[in-house]
């Protein structure tokens, strides 16, 4: 099926071709796991694991799933520290893994095995699939029938093994999709598809319907009855029934024996491939379906079950066990039949099951979809995550908790006021313990509920958390140290709970240290051990969570305990409630139903009602510390939240979008409704020009803005607005008590007499949250509103004026230490009304005229509302907004602004490519604070990669001394590592930063943990980084990325330096929500809103390697190509044969060696293509004397390249080898000619510059005859007509023409009239001279003979004959023309039309007689005169045609080609032409410059196959290579060749007979870098052998061709993904010799790259260079949302 097209997009839906959309998938690391205890036992000998995973660790032992017993007694499917996959059963001491390895790090995979101990084969017995491939086995000792502990009733753990009781061997990394089906042994069909159109291995769901909730075995008695029947005495104690139960060890068996036995199945729509486990213990049952005669299958005979394959069927009707025939008991022993299991399609038949999934099977999408310890197969096997953090990410998130307060879309930035609740009346404490201003916080029930007033908090000791990792971002969480910090609760009958409803609920994150579910409290009102006035305790603790009550006061009465171990570096939601006398406990959102210990929790218990106060953190201050922090604790009364499992929302879940499957379709950034104005506090401001409206005198006013502080000036005050010593309106944040305040002053006073500091009220200005400020004077009253709340108020007269100008963010410009830090948004000032005069609620909106109700004359200024420029105003008194230094807009507002990214396909950091590690984790996203460490994303900008758009991420620097630096880097080949001081680096940490062209940066103040954000504008070459969303610098000197690469980056010092402790570091590309605004039009780098750089979705349509075995024969065919080829490399493998280059230009009966200098075809034994097209190609012996293509026995790989020939030519030709080929036309009248008009016309190709005889008549030269003629080239520069007459030449000319080489040149002899030099010669549509010629032509019973005139006088001609036509009576052309350009056709008078025939010679469209082939004349299907400059798959016949029809260039320079084929979709060229012996410029014919360029002569003896890399640049000294070589590279300003940039030609500096020689035929490779599909580029090796280096190339790469540079003796070495099939590709081939293959120095092959696994000089020397060529298998990206499969 087709993927179908979505509406208003280029992307598609994958489901609609049976795939799966996958939205996200679960990180693991560390002791991260689920676990689960199967509480009987399933079938443990047959059983499938299919799983999604990303690795983010190689080398180690990672699981992903392993039941435990104990340490004798467990299983594991893993990956071994060798990075195999293995499945192995310690208790039955036996394993299996594969023989490859594993260890691509930057895309999924998707791992299977499927387990059948009763197989017969030991091989069949564990299959392991990789991305839907079976995999060869490096070991397995698994006998036959023994029982695994997989599906024992014992613990069963996911995403690590069990060990003494705990975690062992934890996965790290991704994980989705976990599928474990129990009794089915599966193929990989079941559970994806390779998607046609890119070939990439899609995931599925596992929906199979065979059980249907049939019952299969009825018959449980002794007496046969319903679908079964036996054919005498029944079932004795074993009846049908015990097939299909769920007790695996039951079967069925005619115990009285020798019955047959029957089983009618035709109401059960069974179809497909049908198994039996069974056996018989003596005599031998016969199987028999559908009531076939023939049996499908014996049954073994012995104690042992073994699986018995019966075959695939359509429709399965009836199954039998008889005897020797059909429905007969003959030669059936006394002891019957023994069946366990029946499976259809690998599924095992089960009475009454609504799924296929086996009693313990379960399907863990770990997507976000739901919870993601629950199983969504239906079986309700559900597992309890550990150390696991089970929220999702904050947009999935459904039916549970949002955060209290507002927060934009993604939950990271708290903005004005809070968030509705629909259960408001019932709240009684909703404290968000998140405020910057004020440890603690406070609480604001009473402004959710509308009613009351707010708890007072008490807060002893505890501290903020600036980094909060949940809700509020910077804006922290309360964190408590576990030893006395808590927060007190005035007594308060909110918190007398009786025998109503309650829940609590709070998000929760221990720490280290923190003590158990009983010793650990989050809300309490209780003594120790309930000893006196006590309520309740709600515990949270290192391994579970608790909820005590006490009825008594003074014990605790009713009571549950979880357990589950809850430390680690994440947020939990927890839930304490009662509902309907039934205590409760949710843990992330799933109702917990086994208690580790309970008393009295399901009846009516009347809770004591206690007098004293309440406590966060601790137990009334007497113990039970809380060790960790605290979110969002809500306490309601009087209802029951919850009844069932929810989804529970965080901003840093474990759960991220990226996915298997990528996103078909992304959505896109909601642009902000609004910007702000960032300011630094590093004298940054904005300025108004001076202008009286701006002074407020006696007026009523009204100054507002929106505000996000961050911090204020060293002296505490940072201004908002200043006009001058009388008008001064600041923020102040002086010992921790952020608040505002006013200054003014009256006329000519020298002291501030009308407000001195009259101040908004301590801690009413929270930081790191947006507020609206607003400050109004109504009739001589000032008052400061905050959030719409008065907060003081007090009277003011008049205020003096002044000539300054104003200013927003500063005090004055010339003032130091008043600068404002933080967002400033929607500035307002309204003079001549108050606005507001009571408490009101802040806009949602952006500002305005005219909004609440404001008179727009009234309005003076209305500014910091611009996305993009700061100096923008809507409302200014005059002139125009200034901006000083780092007051830059942002998109960030205080509306709700949308930081969700939901495209799927993110960067990680990519270990591969890192210089020093460091310590990478959760994702491969967090980056420890090593003292030095150099990494860089996934994801790389440059050249072949991505070259537009707009891109941002961001970094949290949590704890640490300094920020590490991070940016863009464009270093990739540095041996040392990142140096800080490089002119290639832009980048900046929390104190210092550096643009990329300078070689120094610039110190700033540090900023401490926070928030580093970067926007990257690669068109327009901009690169913005902030800190806690201010503008730190703005960087225009970064590279062109269609020249350059560059990647994200991040390092904590030079390379070996000593450094100090470094702030611990995470990257969000995307994964979770932004802490700040994108800018409008930036979007997350991921695969689905990067452009979709694969122009090529399928590589292999333009790429493709083949190897086969030779037979001996003569003639090898190979078919399933899937296209036809222009350029096939060949070489053998077991022998010391050339390396052969055939190509569709020069044509296909001649080749070259990339390891001689020869010319074409010195050597004759290898053989020719004979027959090449769509999907094959022929190779023959033909005139060879051997065929060493394809001798017995002997492996031949084949590299092969599609240029621009038509799939199907246009036309035909024949070839003629010059040694007597030819074909004869039979004598006939039509070709006398007598003394009348005639044209005889065609084209010709040779490769001889001798003589050569076009057509003729046959025997020219035989005396007596009389009348014959012959046209014939004589040398390279004429060309000649004769006619005899029987015993001398009759009339003979020769003509001057300079005879082009393996160039098709048209011809026509036309004859004209009587007089005298009425015959005339055209080449080309140029008459090139004319002759009398008055004899009468006619050959009467002569052949005409075609390519010889065979006379024997060696005139034989070689090359290329098409479209031979003679037009007897006719002078077709009378004067110079135009040569035809498409075929030539049966026009009036034609006599003969032939050699145009692509499969046959002697075809003919008009003939007079028979054609008959002389010699080894043959067809040639690459050649033809209308394909002779091909582009793209169609043919022109000329290079002017071809350069008018297309994009493609021929005739730029002045050195002409003779032939060429384009594929400017895949960036490769085929170019044929006559050296100019001097300098000169020579048409390539592609849409940009190559990036490499090979150049060999065809026909002299001593040509190298000159190279030139764009890593040589184009300077006026350039280096070149030699394939034939094993040298380093060669450096001239003399002999050489190159690109002449964007011109579309290259440039021959010289005559140099390697490359220009005159009168000298070349062939030109040509091919140039194209995203997703090729790379040319260089690297430096770095020398290790365990850690190679890793080379970008955007795509998982099937061909790999390099060659090191410096230094010689070094190879050029060939590695494929055919020979190699799975990492590592060590067996290397080399273009300049006739070596055999050498194994050794490895290279993996993965998703975005090749990584180097050796330190060998071949490959990875030290500091060395090498230029490579790479050639994709897959693409990174598609445009459907997805990306590579991991390899």
């Amino acid at each position: 099926m087709s993927r179908p097209f979505l509406a208003n997009t280029s992307l598609t839906d994958d489901r609609v071709i049976g795939g799966q959309i996958i939205q996200g998938s679960t990180i693991f690391q560390g002791a991260r796991y689920l676990k689960k205890n199967f509480s009987s036992e399933g079938n443990r000998r047959r059983l499938t694991i299919s799983l999604w995973c990303k690795r983010n660790i190689t080398g180690t032992y990672v699981a992903f799933m392993g039941p435990y017993a104990d340490n004798s007694n467990r299983d594991t499917f893993r990956i071994d520290d060798n990075d195999r996959l293995e499945f192995q059963s310690t208790n039955n001491n036996t394993n299996c893994k594969t023989q490859y390895r594993f260890r691509d790090t930057n895309a999924w995979y998707n791992f299977m095995v499927a387990v059948d101990i009763t197989r017969t084969s030991q091989t069949d017995r564990i299959k392991f699939y990789v991305n839907g491939e079976l995999q060869s086995q490096s070991q397995n000792n698994y006998p036959h029938n023994i029982q695994l502990k997989f599906n024992d009733n014992i613990d069963h753990y996911v995403g690590c093994r069990g060990l003494s009781g705990g975690p062992d061997l934890e996965f790290n990394g991704y994980l989705s999709q976990f599928y474990f089906v129990d009794g089915a042994a599966l193929d990989p069909s079941h559970f994806g598809y390779t998607d046609f159109q890119t070939g990439i291995w899609r995931p599925k769901k596992f929906d199979t319907n065979v059980n249907n909730n049939y019952t299969y075995g009825s018959s449980t008695s002794s007496t046969p009855s319903g679908t079964w029947t036996a054919s005498s005495n029944g079932w004795g104690s074993h009846p049908p029934s015990h097939i299909f139960d769920d007790d695996y060890s039951n079967f069925m068996n005619n115990s009285a024996g020798g019955q047959i036995i029957t089983w009618n199945t035709t109401s059960y729509n069974l179809r497909g491939k049908l198994e039996i486990e069974c056996r018989s213990s003596s005599g031998l049952y016969d199987i028999y379906v559908n009531g076939n005669s023939t049996k499908v299958a014996d049954t073994p005979s012995g104690s042992d079950y073994y699986m018995v394959d019966c075959g695939t069927h359509d429709q399965i009707n009836e199954i039998q066990f008889a005897g020797t025939t059909y429905n007969t008991g003959t030669g059936l022993g006394s002891a019957g039949i023994y069946v366990r299991g029946i499976y259809v399609d690998g599924i095992q038949l089960k009475n009454g099951a609504t799924h296929d999934f086996g009693k313990n099977g379960f399907y863990l999408p770990l997507d976000g979809s739901d919870n993601l310890s629950k199983d969504m197969s239906s079986n309700n096997n559900h597992f309890t995550p550990n150390v696991l953090s089970a929220t999702v990410p904050f947009v999935r998130a459904k039916g549970g908790p949002l955060p209290i307060l507002n927060t934009n879309k993604g939950g990271t930035t708290a903005r004005l006021g809070v968030r509705p609740d629909p259960l408001a009346s019932n709240l009684v404490l909703a404290c968000p313990l998140s405020d910057r201003s004020r440890a603690g916080g406070f609480d604001v029930h009473h402004l959710i509920s509308g009613s009351g007033s707010a708890h007072t908090l008490a807060p002893d000791g505890v501290s903020v958390k600036t980094d909060s990792k949940n809700f509020y971002g910077s804006s922290g969480s309360t964190s408590f140290d576990g030893s006395n910090d808590h927060i007190d609760i005035p007594s308060s009958t909110d918190f007398d709970i009786g025998t109503g409803d309650f829940t609590c609920e709070a998000y929760v994150k221990l720490n280290s240290g923190a003590g158990g579910r009983t010793g650990c409290v989050v809300f309490n009102k209780s003594a120790p051990s309930a000893s006196s006035n006590s309520s309740f305790y709600f515990g949270c603790g290192s391994n579970g969570a608790s909820l005590y009550l006490s009825t008594s006061g003074n014990s605790w009465t009713t009571y549950i305990e979880v357990a589950q171990d809850m430390i680690d570096s994440n947020y939990h939601h927890i839930v304490w409630q009662r509902t309907s006398n039934i205590l409760q406990i949710y843990i992330d959102g799933v109702k917990q139903t086994t208690f580790a210990a309970s008393n009295n929790h399901t009846i009516s218990q009347d809770v004591y009602t206690s007098t004293r106060q309440c406590n966060i953190g601790t137990q009334d201050a007497q113990g039970s510390y809380f060790k960790g922090e605290i979110q969002d604790l809500r306490f309601y009364k009087g209802v029951a939240k919850y009844s069932d499992d929810f989804l529970v929302g965080s901003t840093h879940s474990a759960v991220v979008p990226d996915s298997p499957s990528g996103i078909a379709v992304s959505r896109k950034f909601e642009p902000s409704l609004s910007g702000s104005v960032s300011f630094q506090g590093d004298t940054s401001y904005l300025q108004i020009p001076n202008h009286t409206d701006l002074e407020v005198t006696n007026q009523d006013f009204c100054f507002e803005a929106f505000i996000y502080p961050t911090g204020t000036s060293n002296n505490g005050f940072g201004y908002l607005f200043n006009k001058g010593f009388h008008n001064q309106i600041t923020f102040r944040n002086n010992n921790n008590d952020p608040q505002m305040e006013v200054y003014f002053a009256s006329a000519g006073s020298g002291s501030y007499d009308i407000a001195a500091g009259f101040a908004s009220g301590n801690n009413s200005v929270p930081l790191h949250q947006w507020s609206h400020v607003a400050l109004t004077r109504s009739s001589g009253t000032l008052k400061w509103f905050i959030n719409g709340k008065e907060k003081a108020s007090q009277s003011a007269g008049a205020i003096g004026t002044n000539s300054n100008n104003f200013t927003i963010g500063t005090y004055l410009p010339s003032a130091s230490n008043y600068e404002f830090k933080g967002g400033i948004s929607n500035v307002r000032i309204t003079v001549g009304e108050a606005v507001y005069t009571s408490n009101f609620t802040p806009s949602s909106e952006p500002l305005t005229l005219t909004s609440q109700g404001v008179t727009s004359s009234n309005v003076k200024l209305l500014c910091c509302k611009d996305k993009l420029d700061s100096t923008v105003a809507e409302k200014i008194p005059t002139g125009s907004i200034t901006r000083s230094n780092s007051a830059y807009s942002t998109a960030t507002s205080p509306f709700g602004d949308d930081t969700i990214s939901r495209a799927g396909g993110y960067p990680e950091l990519n270990i591969l490519l890192h210089r020093k590690a460091g310590s990478v984790s959760d994702g491969n996203l967090f980056l420890d604070n090593a003292n030095y460490t150099q990494q860089k994303a996934s994801i790389i900008f440059g050249p072949g990669n991505i070259t537009t758009g707009k891109y941002y991420w961001e970094i949290d620097y949590l704890d640490g001394t300094y920020g590490q630096y991070a940016g863009i880097t464009a270093e990739f080949n540095q041996g040392a590592g990142e140096i800080a001081s490089q002119a290639n680096k832009s980048y900046t940490g929390s104190q210092y930063y550096k643009i990329f062209n300078q070689t120094g940066g610039v110190s700033f103040t540090e900023q401490g943990p926070g928030t580093v954000s970067f926007a990257l504008d690669v068109d327009n070459r901009i690169f913005t980084a902030y800190y806690n969303n201010n503008v730190i610098f703005i960087d225009t000197t970064i590279p062109n990325a269609s020249t350059t690469k560059y990647a994200p980056f991040i390092f904590s010092t030079n390379d070996g330096a000593s450094g100090s402790l470094w702030k611990d570091s995470h990257f969000n590309f995307g994964q979770r929500p932004f802490r700040f605004t994108p800018p409008d039009g930036y979007e997350t780098i991921s695969i689905a809103n990067i452009p979709h750089i694969p122009k090529i979705i399928k590589p292999e349509k333009f790429f493709h390697t083949f190897q086969f075995t030779g037979d001996g024969s003569s003639s090898k065919t190979i078919d399933d190509l899937p296209f036809k080829p222009d350029l096939i490399w060949n070489k053998d493998m077991n022998a010391g044969y050339h390396n052969r280059i055939f190509d569709s230009v020069r044509g296909w009966n001649s080749s070259l060696y990339t390891n001689r200098l020869n010319q074409e075809d010195n050597y004759y034994d290898y053989g020719v293509v004979r027959s090449i097209g769509p999907g094959h190609v022929t190779f023959e012996q033909w005139l060879h004397s051997n065929f060493l293509i394809n001798l017995n026995g002997q492996n031949r790989i084949n590299w092969c390249w599609k240029a621009g020939t038509p799939e199907v030519p246009t036309n035909g030709s024949i070839f003629c080898a010059g040694s007597a080929d030819y074909l004869t036309v039979g004598g006939h009248s039509d070709l006398d000619f007598g003394t009348g008009n005639f044209t005889i016309e065609g084209f010709f190709n040779t490769n001889k510059n001798s003589n050569g005889t076009i057509i003729a008549s046959r025997n020219y030269y035989t005396a007596g005859t009389n009348g014959n003629w012959l046209f014939r080239i004589t040398n390279a520069s004429s060309i000649a007509f004769a006619t005899y007459d029987g015993n001398s030449n009759g009339e003979y000319s020769e003509f001057s023409f300079a005879v082009k080489l393996r160039k098709w040149h048209h011809f026509a002899v036309v004859r004209e009239g009587t007089g005298s030099n009425q015959l005339k010669i055209y080449i080309d549509g140029t008459s090139i001279g004319s002759m009398t010629v008055s004899k009468s032509l006619s050959a009467g019973t002569t052949d005409v003979a075609i390519g010889e005139d065979l006379s024997g006088t060696n005139s034989e001609f070689q090359g290329y004959l098409s479209n031979i036509r003679i037009i007897k009576g006719t002078a077709l052309y009378t004067s110079n023309f135009t040569p035809p350009t498409s075929p030539l056709t049966n026009v009036t008078n034609t006599k003969l039309l032939c050699c145009q025939s692509t499969t046959s010679a002697t075809a003919a469209a008009v003939v007079p007689n028979s054609i008959s082939a002389g010699g080894n004349v043959s067809v040639d299907i690459s050649k033809n005169p209308f394909d002779a400059f091909s582009v793209d798959g169609i043919g022109y016949s000329t290079a002017a045609t071809a350069t008018a029809a297309t994009s493609s260039n021929f005739t730029a320079g002045n050195i002409s080609i003779s032939q060429a084929s384009v594929n400017t979709e895949a960036g490769f060229s085929i170019i044929m032409y006559t050296g100019s012996g001097g300098q000169g410029n020579i048409p390539h014919g592609l849409l940009q410059d190559p990036d490499m360029i090979v150049v060999k002569g065809i026909t002299n003896n001593n040509s190298y196959w000159q190279t030139w890399h764009s890593s040589f640049g184009t300077g006026s000294t350039v280096n070149r290579v030699y394939w034939n070589q094993d040298g380093s590279a060669d450096a001239s300003s003399t002999n050489m060749f190159k690109v002449n940039p964007g011109a579309g030609t290259i440039l021959l500096n010289t005559g140099d007979h390697y490359f220009n020689s005159a009168s000298h035929q070349y062939i030109m490779y040509c091919w140039h870098s194209v995203p997703g599909y090729s790379k040319f580029d260089q690297y430096y090796g770095n020398g290790q052998s365990s850690d190679g280096k890793f080379v970008y190339t955007g795509f998982r790469p099937a061909f790999v061709f390099l060659k090191r540079t410096s230094g010689s003796g070094n190879n050029w070495e060939q590695r494929d993904n055919v020979r190699n099939p799975y990492n590592p590709a060590d067996s290397r081939l080399f273009a300049n010799t006739t070596d055999t293959p050498s194994v050794g120095e490895g290279v993996d092959f993965l998703s975005n790259g090749f990584k180097v696994r050796n330190g060998g000089n071949g490959s990875n020397a030290n500091d060395q260079t090498y230029l490579y060529m790479a050639i994709a298998e897959q693409p990174l990206t598609s445009p459907f949302g997805t990306q590579s499969n991991a390899r």
